[in-house]
């Protein structure tokens, strides 16, 4: 019992590691900055104090999908916060409370991390019961409802790959799902032809950088051997984590927002934390894929 109470999906600050008390810096730093412009715009205080969290949690989540999707370069995940931080200066998107985007862009975020395994630990109770909320709370707009069809999706590569994910917290997942699709009747509009085509270029990319991320080596075992090979760092539990379970997180994220973009065309605003992460990391692993870029995939797959 204690072990279901125990959360197997959260992920802390580790003041140790400078990447870590940089992204809470940058964190902090943005909720002070809002809040002052705010308050010098004549804000009232409550539009102040939830534009401010609105805003430094959307930083928050960029920094931590970018570190779920590029466990060992933590630079992409604070270049994703930064990306995050001038979009919302340019658009302004952060005036928002907190409610069904940011419910959404976590949503991503839980379901990236248990396919990518990066805790080393199994989703507990309390997990299933928080996100099970969440569900309810962000199925009413596409983002949310895209999100929220990821978690099965990381549940089953968890259990796939062994761990002890029960299935009554995966029918609770699904069953939050099912309550706030009849609760809310979320609206579909269809992103067009244009949403539909920029999916499918996000699909094109999603594959060319998750799944040939070791492009450089011809043959097959040598690419199925980048893929069993553990990465540069561990869980949180101190395991090795596997390639291909970072390779799982980026295709169940991808997969999100390709489906979250072919259903409306304000993904992008619902999603905003979530694409910066997948625009900066995405970038950086694509170039380093590059014959000749000094690809830590190619130092890192066993040459015999």
């Amino acid at each position: 019992m204690r072990e279901l109470l125990r959360s197997g999906i959260a992920r802390g600050f580790d003041v140790r590691r400078g990447d870590n008390v940089a992204a809470l810096v940058l964190v902090l730093g943005a909720a002070i900055a809002w809040a002052a412009l705010s308050t010098g715009a004549g804000a009232a205080w409550m539009e102040v104090v939830l534009g401010s969290g609105s805003f430094a949690l959307s930083v928050l989540l960029a920094w931590a999908i970018g570190r779920e999707l590029d466990p060992e370069r933590p630079a992409t995940a604070l270049g994703a916060a930064l990306l995050l931080v001038a979009i919302t200066g340019i658009m302004a998107l952060a005036a928002t409370a907190p409610g069904p985007l940011l419910a959404a862009s976590f949503l991503l975020l839980v379901a990236t991390r248990v396919a990518a395994g990066t805790t080393g630990r199994e989703p507990g109770l309390l997990d299933a019961v928080l996100v099970a909320g969440l569900v309810v709370l962000a199925v009413g707009t596409p983002a949310g409802l895209a999100a929220a069809a990821m978690l099965p999706v990381g549940l089953l590569l968890a259990r796939m790959r062994g761990r002890r994910v029960r299935l009554p917290l995966l029918g609770l997942v699904l069953a939050s799902g099912v309550v706030g699709v009849v609760l809310q009747r979320p609206e579909v509009p269809g992103a067009g032809p244009l949403g539909l085509a920029a999916a499918v270029l996000l699909l094109a990319v999603l594959l060319a950088w998750g799944m040939l991320g070791a492009a450089v080596h011809d043959s097959r075992p040598s690419l199925r051997r980048w893929l069993a090979s553990p990465a540069g760092v561990p869980t949180d539990a101190g395991e090795p984590l596997p390639r291909w379970q970072v390779v799982a997180g980026r295709i169940t994220c991808g997969a999100g927002l390709v489906a979250a973009a072919a259903m409306a065309p304000s993904v992008l605003e619902d999603l905003l934390p979530a694409w910066c992460a997948f625009v900066v990391v995405a970038g950086a692993g694509l170039a380093t894929a590059v014959p000749g870029a000094g690809s830590v995939a190619a130092g890192d797959v066993d040459p015999a």
